[in-house]
């Protein structure tokens, strides 16, 4: 068992040789940040946390109130699979040298095998949680700056949107809205205090009355990075940088008022892959989750690799391709949230 940033990967078992599998540990390594349940099984269903509000008392002896059931959420299904096709007649000398490819009659090897798999399992790891950000049903393809991103964004809402849908507390933050990208960047560090200070104004009451320790505020990489760079005025400020470690590597994290704040490089790389209509600018570059905790995240725990491939000898074409099958949980109530943009 793993536990790791309140990350526990169920059935897990040290020296278990499918745990090797790329597809399975890029997974692990990239969830290791959302401070959030992970299962190896394929939740639909999982428990919805708990939002303070007034008891609603009896009148004596008698009952008139039926008991609400506490609330759960259903996690979509969400599976992406890449696949592509290599002539082999048409690689080059280096390429046929470095894995080992006969160039008379080639065919593929392992090395070669083992690199795609790998390869593909990177690719969609980044592409299926940067979908888990900003997915979003409705997309277009004028959406976005490369449209062959499409069928990947449109396989589910993603966080972000579930939770705006929740209708959650919002905090402006002003440098979005500025004409160039230069503009958006130019942000002090006393201006990105205010931005976390405002954050946690906007907390509704039942959010206030959890303790800030069990609060998790995901950021965009620019607001992180300024804070992060001033080391002098964080002590001043009760800043301190909170290294997390894990069987799957460390990242770092800050403490501010007692929550935790994490910057996460798939939001912010999500962001970039928007078009806005207004040149040298980017889609809201600047944003902030505040929340008790991100729903359940799961995925399967395959007993073989999702890796595939085939080759035809005649043509010497060779396919191969990966899937990832990942269930994408819904948002909680939007007492629990509050977002920045």
């Amino acid at each position: 068992m793993i536990t790791a940033n309140n990350m526990i990967p169920v059935a897990f078992q040290f020296g278990e040789s499918d745990f090797e599998i790329a597809l399975l540990e890029a997974l692990a390594r990239a969830t290791s940040k959302y401070n959030t349940s992970v299962t190896l099984e394929p939740n639909t269903y999982s428990l919805a946390p708990i939002v303070i509000s007034d008891a609603t008392l009896v009148a004596g002896c008698s009952i008139t109130d039926a008991c609400a059931v506490p609330s759960v959420l259903k996690n979509t299904r969400i599976q992406m699979n890449e696949a592509c096709k290599i002539c082999l007649t048409d690689l080059s000398d280096g390429e046929f040298e470095v894995y080992g490819i006969d160039p008379v009659f080639p065919e593929p090897s392992t090395e070669l095998e083992n690199q795609k798999s790998r390869q593909q399992a990177l690719q969609l790891t980044f592409s299926g949680l940067k979908t888990y950000w900003l997915g979003n049903v409705g997309y277009v393809a004028g959406d976005l700056l490369v449209p062959a991103k499409l069928a990947a964004y449109k396989k589910d809402n993603g966080q972000w949107n579930k939770i705006l849908a929740a209708n959650p507390p919002h905090y402006v933050i002003p440098q979005n809205s500025a004409l160039t990208l230069a503009l958006q960047m130019t942000m002090t560090y006393d201006q990105a205090l205010a931005i976390l200070d405002g954050v946690i104004a906007k907390q509704s009451l039942s959010m206030q009355m959890v303790t800030n320790s069990a609060k998790t505020a995901w950021t965009t990489v620019e607001i992180f990075d300024i804070i992060q760079a001033q080391r002098q005025k964080n002590e001043l400020a009760g800043i301190r940088f909170v290294a997390i470690e894990n069987e799957f590597g460390n990242f770092d994290s800050f403490v501010y008022r007692d929550i935790q704040w994490i910057k996460y490089e798939h939001f912010s790389a999500a962001i970039k892959d928007f078009a806005t209509g207004v040149a040298d600018t980017l889609l809201l570059p600047h944003r902030i989750i505040l929340t008790i905790g991100l729903p359940m995240l799961s995925f399967p725990k395959p007993v073989d690799s999702s890796f595939r491939s085939q080759f035809y000898e005649v043509s010497k074409s060779w396919e191969a391709g990966t899937m990832l099958t990942i269930m994408h949980p819904e948002a909680v109530a939007g007492d629990y949230y509050v977002v920045a943009y």
